[in-house]
């Protein structure tokens, strides 16, 4: 941000505070501009406009954000994600999205909260447990990590690469 431009923010800001006026200016918060998805834009607008139709619609709500995930739109595919939860429950396909958009975005606490989802979804399902443990990892949770990836080891024992993770995570512990 330019100084002009913050001298400009900040006087509008002083004035809104000041005035007590209600403008259009002073009482909205900027809008995030949208997000281009190039050529796939007319196919996200149209499922888009169906969801809004049908909104529990598990189809339609995995192709648009498998859609948005292949065009990067990774704050809309969490959108989608939370939005087809509060409105039809959790959707297990959507939530394996959102993590993995999440957590290549580097969107630590995001992909936690799919990872939770899922377990919670299917608490005997390993994989879910350590998708949680390697998000409670990247926030520096050492000792959650620890008991989500003992979870895991004990679903599936036989899995050495939960092992060599347990085992790392307890080293880190001392």
């Amino acid at each position: 941000m330019s100084a002009s431009s913050f001298r400009s923010a900040f006087r509008l800001a002083v004035f809104c505070l000041s005035s007590g006026a209600v403008l259009g200016a002073c009482s909205k918060a900027p809008e995030e501009p949208e997000f281009d998805h190039g050529l796939k834009k007319p196919l996200v607008r149209k499922l888009r406009e169906e969801l809004a139709e049908t909104p529990c619609d598990k189809a339609k709500a995995q192709q648009l954000a498998q859609l948005l995930l292949d065009t990067g739109d990774m704050k809309g595919l969490t959108r989608v994600t939370d939005t087809f939860g509060e409105k039809c429950g959790p959707n297990i396909v959507l939530l394996q999205l959102a993590y993995t958009a999440n957590a290549r975005a580097g969107e630590k606490e995001l992909a936690l909260k799919a990872a939770t989802a899922l377990v919670a979804a299917q608490p005997d399902n390993a994989s879910y447990h350590v998708w949680r443990g390697l998000s409670l990892e990247a926030l520096g949770r050492t000792e959650e990590t620890a008991a989500e990836l003992q979870k895991a080891f004990d679903l599936h024992p036989g899995q050495r690469p939960i092992l060599n993770s347990l085992v790392k995570t307890y080293d880190a512990l001392g």
